[in-house]
C-alpha cells in the first residue's frame, strides 16, 4: 500500500521468481568432474555442466521443454549420495 496520496505501491516481495507461475524443477546431481564442467565465455556468460542419474530423468524430461527459456537457477549442496550417469 502506498505511504502517501499519488505514491505507486512496491511490488510485492517473494521468495519464488516465477511467482508461482510453473511449478519449479527439482533433481539431484553433481557438477560434472571434466574440466569443462563450467566453460566461461567472455564477457558474456558461462555454460555449466552437471551429470543427472536416472532419479532425475521425468524432471529432465520436463526441462527439455524450457529450452529458450529465461531460468531462475539455485543451488544448494545436498548430502546425498549420487549413484552415478
Amino acid at each position: 500500500m502506498a505511504d502517501q496520496i499519488g505514491q505507486k505501491p512496491e511490488k510485492e516481495k517473494t521468495d519464488n521468481p516465477n511467482n508461482g507461475n510453473v511449478r519449479p524443477l527439482a533433481f539431484e546431481a553433481i557438477l560434472a568432474q571434466n574440466a569443462n564442467a563450467i566453460r566461461f565465455h567472455g564477457e558474456s556468460g558461462a555454460q555449466v555442466t552437471f551429470d543427472v542419474d536416472d532419479t532425475g530423468r521425468d524432471a529432465l524430461k520436463e526441462l527439455v521443454e524450457y529450452r529458450g527459456e529465461n531460468l531462475h537457477i539455485e543451488v544448494t549442496k545436498t548430502n546425498l549420495r549420487y549413484t552415478g550417469a
